[in-house]
């Protein structure tokens, strides 16, 4: 066997830093605009004919995840107000702050995602496969991106021969040398080796999903870079990476593979890109402009009267038609001017509560009738109450915020604090210094 020569090399990436709170950050890394060849060559080792045909694809300019999400950001995005679906805050089957999440289905990753746009006001999604490929190539036309083989010293991969249901599967790729099989995910950049664009971990550990719907191959594929979601299977989204429970071919760069986007094992995870790492040209690159992002993708401009976004707020809550609204007859709705002085970051948290407590009027407070939401200086304190008088579930929750700038009222505990209000109805209410 050919003797394999290691060269690592130094490159400066461009980066911003999304910060989740309780000093945990998530990395993105600036994916430059470019062209490739999307797709395998049909005389690479391995080769699938899902990998093909080769054809051209231009790629816009992105940041991705430097690393796939960690258990740790996990953590700290569950626990942000719900969009649509409840996610669990410890799902992984490995533990570990700094091991991948996993255990992850392609909707609670798409959640995730809502979550993180809603918190940080810029739009978070999971990468197209053509944005994959491409960022994980990061210019190389070879079968990795660092070269034609890949070592136990370079990925987390399943570096032992074996045989399942009869079929043989190769511990080594190439000239590569055999392994071990460690049966378990390592820690994000346990390997200390990134591509030329800055990105780690690309080649095994987990499957990373992508958005797009699975297709058999590339006829008819995009050549702009977008998700291809038209047409395929629909009961399938595309991932890519390899895992630890994969042999080494199954890591390439082109390879590709799917699973049902309700199914989530314990070497699925996700890494998150986003478009817009700045929305304002007066804030620091990751510190999350001066933006509330309301669901589905409206943003609201913070630096305007608070009072006005909470307005607004409730406006297109009431739009949306969510199924407690219907049943809604009487509103009064009376908000005091709210000029506050404060950092954006508590503001969003304000804008949390009302969207998530005007979100349990349709889907705790079923038969309510009436709606009051009312925002008034006591004491020089804002108090921000939502209160209706649904006679099912009386419950309702919230967010809680930035400890040192306001407290929840009421019998709120924890991030996410269920109120029981024995006379029927339900109130949500947030008070804060002025």
């Amino acid at each position: 066997m050919p003797e394999l020569t290691l060269n690592r090399q130094r490159y400066q990436a461009q980066c911003f830093t999304e910060s989740l709170g309780n000093g945990i950050d998530l990395e993105m890394t600036l994916i430059p605009a470019g062209n490739f060849v999307m797709g395998s060559p049909e005389d690479e080792l391995e080769r699938l004919d899902r990998e093909g045909p080769q054809h051209q694809v231009t790629v816009p300019s992105f940041f991705m995840g430097t690393y796939p999400v960690t258990q740790a950001q996990w953590r700290a995005v569950a626990n942000l107000p719900q969009i649509e679906l409840g996610l669990k805050a410890d799902p992984a089957n490995f533990k570990g702050n700094e091991h991948p999440v996993e255990q992850v289905n392609w909707h609670e990753a798409m959640e995730f995602c809502a979550r993180l746009s809603a918190y940080s006001g810029r739009s978070y999604r999971l990468p197209t496969e053509a944005e994959w490929e491409y960022a994980c190539r990061a210019g190389t036309n070879t079968p990795f991106h660092f070269g034609e083989t890949i070592t136990p010293d370079l990925g987390n991969y399943c570096g032992i021969d074996r045989e399942i249901r009869g079929n043989k599967y190769k511990g080594r790729y190439g000239d590569g040398p055999t392994g071990k099989n460690l049966e378990k995910t390592t820690p994000v950049n346990h390997f200390k080796v990134a591509n030329a664009f800055g990105l780690c971990d690309l080649h095994g550990n987990a499957w990373e999903w992508c958005q797009d719907v699975w297709h058999d191959n590339y006829e008819g594929a995009p050549t702009d870079g977008s998700a291809w979601t038209e047409g395929g299977r629909q009961d399938r989204r595309a991932v890519r990476g390899g895992s630890w429970l994969f042999s080494p071919g199954a890591c390439r760069s082109a390879y590709r593979c799917y699973d049902a986007p309700g199914y989530g094992d314990y070497d699925n995870t996700f890494r998150v890109v986003c478009n817009e790492p700045q929305l304002q040209t007066t804030q620091a690159v990751g510190s999350g402009g001066d933006f509330y992002f309301l669901y589905p993708n409206r943003r609201l401009d913070l630096t305007q009267p608070l009072h006005k976004v909470l307005y607004v707020i409730y406006d297109e809550s009431r739009k949306r038609k969510l199924p407690g609204f219907t049943s809604i007859k009487s509103r009064q709705v009376k908000l005091e001017p709210l000029n506050l002085n404060c950092d954006v970051d508590t503001k969003r948290q304000i804008c949390w509560f009302l969207e998530e407590a005007l979100q349990n009027v349709g889907k705790h407070a079923i038969g309510a009738t009436r709606l009051e939401v009312t925002g008034k200086i006591v004491d020089g304190f804002y108090s921000l109450r939502v209160k209706d008088n649904g006679p099912g579930i009386q419950s309702s929750y919230v967010g809680e915020g930035t400890q040192a700038f306001y407290r929840l009222e009421a019998k709120l505990k924890g991030k996410f604090s269920r109120v029981s209000i024995p006379q029927g109805g339900t109130v949500c209410e947030l008070t804060f210094p002025l």
